[in-house]
């Protein structure tokens, strides 16, 4: 009797343990699914990013060259143009105040000169 015992807890023992590996084997199949997947989004989010990237500095390499060449060809301009109107150009005559200060004496003094036809400090122009 005490035989017969141990042979069905043996058999109940056995079914469970393959039972419990059969239960572990399908946990570590889901487990490395779900692993990939994760890789796969992982992979395909980085490659969005990088495109984005890779987009946002081609955006800003355009705009600087475009912004670069604005700003040489203003410099030609100012240097070939009349001395008053670049420096008209490089101040803001219709500000009142700068940074908290009145600059309306300046602008005052500027506009003056210009008009007084005043080309080298102290020389008046005829």
């Amino acid at each position: 009797m005490q035989h017969r015992h141990l042979q069905t807890r043996n058999i109940l023992h056995r079914a469970w343990r393959t039972s419990f590996r059969e239960a572990g084997e399908e946990k570590d199949a889901a487990e490395a699914d779900a692993k990939r997947q994760r890789q796969a989004d992982a992979q395909a989010a980085l490659a969005k990013w990088s495109e984005q990237h890779t987009n946002a500095v081609d955006s800003r390499k355009r705009n600087n060259r475009e912004e670069e060449e604005s700003k040489n060809a203003d410099m030609l301009a100012a240097i070939e143009g009349d001395s008053w109107e670049r420096v008209v150009s490089l101040v803001d005559v219709g500000a009142t105040e700068a940074g908290g200060k009145d600059i309306s004496r300046m602008k005052d003094v500027l506009i003056h000169v210009k008009t007084s036809g005043i080309t080298k400090a102290g020389e008046a122009s005829a």
